[in-house]
């Protein structure tokens, strides 16, 4: 079927005759391609892309299926196409077709569910079509109620992943790019830092880089890194390696840049793309230079280089357990940003070039803000998190960029080179001012073990960078980088150091650390907590302090153990002044007896309780509430206006009428008369103790 009106011409031809007989002269094929011509051809529903992508699935998944068992699209069923997605999922059962005999069409099997779906999609879309097209009934549609079934794990193409999923964090961004050139880092930047889709960072001219010199706007407005097809404005369609044309039309955005990412970008269009003779930048030309063609960056080598640096650091998606690719930097900013309080939502969806929301007023009338100050937190926080982890985007590589002998870049190679160096962005191996060492030197260096060497490379408390040598990729540290963490740690200590140094656990010193207000820094890629070292001898000093209070006294749970009674006689005993008081105190906020004061109240004996002789009787203060139908709070509330006196002690109820004492957990309490009676009025003496 072509793209002209031929199918259509000939239903006009067939004149009023039923749906029934059209439909049994319409095959699925020829229903689909019209289908596809229709929407995405005349209707212009996308763009050529999404076209040839629609005829693909069709011809890939749908009509290799249906077309054999059925001569119209009528003849679809209900099984056929459960038959179908079993046999898509890879399930190992025998499918039937709509007569039930045994079929076994060419079918690719054990799909992901993603591309199930997809496939399911299209054959609704055809369904669809020939409802609104009377070629079956309007009622018809066999696929209702089907779902896409995932496939089995033992079939399935691509395995599940084995691990959630998670952000690539930036130390693990600087490991993978320092097995990069800098080209390959400008665009895992890109998008680790702003967010932006693979091609819409292949899009980026140098003009839409906009520097104010304190800040800078990045314009993103266009594709490219690989070939496009899109239509022309007399609707024919060409092939491009630039195109205007985004994704949806809410990636078209202006973002305010990090400071980090502005130092990056100036780098980078200084070296790249700067005439050497008139300092002028080429303002249309690709911000991600091409390196065979000037214009034509390609995003596969990116993604090839991208992968093996990964697998080299063990961020691989064998080595995680899920899949890590290029849009993982992506979702990974996105992740930062989406659980950094004080951004609003509207703010992150339109800086990832998403709409501000899903209804009407986010799609239609939440425009961009005029003067984008929402963005300017976004970049703030986005530059908090660079320095705060690995304080610059300019990550030294070994590696160069090679250009094609064609490329105007090789021209003016020294210059290229000069630019870079000049940012540090780049090592020479084996510099006699500043060499590259390897494990062994470092550990001799900083005077650790070749194993805590090893680990602070590979977890960049070392920057490090890779060399080939011995047919593997090996890590190398400039020595100018070890003399300056060495010089650092001569300055710090590392809080588990300094817990075995004093001889306590690990939390107990951080514990004292926090309660002492310290400022506690934690390395920004090994997260261990460092110490400068007037604060680590303030923490030596309250060591020292509470070793001595532990020596003069004890916490009175220990005391209570030493002394057999319970806690809470400790406290009385310690507030009648039989055991005293320590004023110091440790971490835990305890309170603290002399251990003198414990061994005299032990060697004189435990005293009686001193009791106040009582005038009237004493009564269980429950009793009271049973007589009085006062609550407990009411009596006590009596007793601190003065009504009531509260005495201690413990005594048998004893009551002749007049006064009476309460008694509850060893307090007693006096009951003076109110206006020549008993507060408790006649019920005491109803009182089965009054007997």
């Amino acid at each position: 079927m072509t793209n002209d009106y031929a199918w259509s011409a000939a239903i006009d031809s067939i004149g009023p005759v039923s749906s029934v007989r059209i439909a049994l002269a319409a095959d699925i094929c020829s229903v689909g391609e019209l289908w596809v011509s229709t929407a995405y051809d005349d209707l212009r529903r996308a763009g050529p892309d999404r076209a040839t992508q629609v005829r693909w699935i069709l011809n890939r998944y749908v009509n290799p299926w249906f077309a054999p068992q059925t001569a119209t699209i009528g003849d679809v069923t209900y099984f056929m196409v459960h038959a179908w997605l079993m046999r898509l999922a890879g399930r190992p059962r025998a499918d039937t077709g709509n007569d039930g005999t045994i079929t076994d069409a060419p079918q690719p099997v054990g799909l992901s569910q993603p591309v199930i779906a997809d496939a399911l999609w299209a054959l609704r879309g055809v369904l669809a079509f020939a409802r609104a097209t009377g070629i079956v009934a309007s009622g018809f549609d066999p696929t209702e109620g089907l779902v896409a079934p995932a496939p089995d794990p033992a079939r399935a193409r691509t395995k599940p992943p084995t691990c959630p999923p998670r952000p690539l964090t930036l130390p693990e961004c600087a490991r993978i790019a320092a097995h990069l050139h800098p080209v390959h880092q400008l665009t895992l930047w890109l998008q680790r830092v702003m967010g932006l889709r693979i091609s819409e960072a292949f899009g980026l001219l140098v003009d839409d880089v906009i520097d104010h010199g304190d800040t800078g706007l990045l314009l993103v407005h266009g594709q490219g890194g690989r070939a496009f097809r899109v239509r022309e404005p007399d609707g024919s369609i060409a092939t491009v390696w630039h195109t205007e044309q985004l994704k949806t039309a809410a990636a078209h955005r202006a973002l305010v840049i990090p400071t980090r990412m502005l130092e990056l970008l100036r780098v980078a269009i200084e070296a790249f793309h700067t005439d050497s003779d008139t300092g002028d930048p080429r303002p249309v030309a690709p911000l991600v230079p091409g390196l065979r063609v000037a214009d034509r960056a390609g995003q596969l080598a990116f993604r090839q280089a991208f992968a093996r640096a990964a697998a080299v650091e063990g961020l691989s998606s064998a080595d995680l357990g899920f899949r890590v690719s290029p849009h993982l930097l992506r979702k990974s900013v996105a992740t930062d940003i989406a659980w950094h309080a004080g951004i609003p939502d509207a703010v992150r969806r339109r800086f990832m070039g998403h709409r501000a929301a899903d209804d009407v007023y986010g799609r239609i009338y939440t425009l961009d803000h005029p003067d984008l100050a929402p963005m300017v937190d976004v970049a703030q926080a986005i530059d908090a998190m660079i320095d705060d982890s690995i304080g610059t985007l300019l990550v030294p590589t070994a590696h160069r960029v090679h250009w094609a002998h064609a490329h105007p870049n090789r021209q003016r190679a020294d210059d290229v080179r000069n630019a870079i160096d000049a940012a540090g962005w780049t090592l020479e191996p084996g510099t006699p001012d500043d060499p590259l060492c390897d494990t062994r030197r470092v550990a001799s260096e900083l005077g650790i073990a070749p194993t805590t060497a090893r680990r602070w490379m590979h977890d960049g408390t070392l920057p490090c960078t890779t060399t080939s040598g011995r047919g593997r990729q090996q890590r190398r540290v400039c020595l100018s980088d070890v003399w300056s963490l060495r010089d650092r740690l001569a300055d710090r200590i590392l809080l588990p150091d300094l817990a075995v140094e004093l001889g306590v656990r690990y939390h107990e010193i951080y514990q004292t650390a926090r309660r002492m207000g310290l400022d506690l820094q934690r390395h920004p890629t090994s997260r261990q907590i460092e110490i400068p070292s007037e604060a680590a001898q303030r923490l030596r000093q309250e060591h020292e302090r509470v070793k001595a209070l532990h020596a003069r006294s004890m916490k009175i749970a220990a005391a209570a153990r030493e002394l057999a009674v319970v806690v809470s006689t400790v406290g009385l005993m310690a507030k009648r002044g039989d055991l005293d008081l320590d004023a110091e105190t440790d971490s835990s906020g305890a309170r603290f007896v002399t251990r003198a004061s414990v061994d005299r109240f032990r060697r004189n004996g435990v005293p009686k309780p001193r009791t106040r002789p009582l005038d009237g009787a004493a009564v269980p203060l429950a009793e009271v509430i049973r007589f009085t139908g006062r609550s407990r709070t009411e009596l006590l509330d009596l007793v601190r206006a003065g009504v009531l006196e509260q005495l201690p002690g413990r005594a048998r109820c004893q009551p002749d009428g007049h006064q009476f004492a309460v008694m509850d957990d060893g307090v007693r309490m006096m009951l003076p008369r109110e206006k020549g009676r008993s507060i408790l009025g006649n019920a005491a003496h109803r009182s089965p103790r009054g007997r």
